[in-house]
């Protein structure tokens, strides 16, 4: 029997018609962090949509303003990458 361990982090690298976006999972707080484009900082984030071929939507959470939701659409998803990381 194999044991497949849970990824402590995980990162997607979303491939859409306009940009590359960014995602990481921590899976033992829940929490995400994401970035639009691979040259933009990373943001805390309310809700993702990504779905291979339909527009990928992202909302990020504005601490500055009292978290308020900050709605991003990007481009049709082309593809989507998971990159586990098991830690050490």
């Amino acid at each position: 029997m194999t044991i497949t361990a849970q990824p402590t982090v995980e990162l997607f690298r979303i491939v859409t018609t306009t940009e590359v976006i960014l995602v990481v999972r921590n899976w033992v707080t829940g929490k995400s962090i994401a970035s639009p484009n691979e040259d933009v900082p990373y943001a805390i984030v309310d809700a993702v949509r990504l779905v291979p071929g339909e527009a990928a939507s992202v909302t990020f959470v504005d601490v500055d303003h009292a978290d308020q939701p900050i709605s991003f659409k990007g481009g049709i998803v082309k593809s989507i990458d998971r990159h586990p990381f098991l830690g050490v």
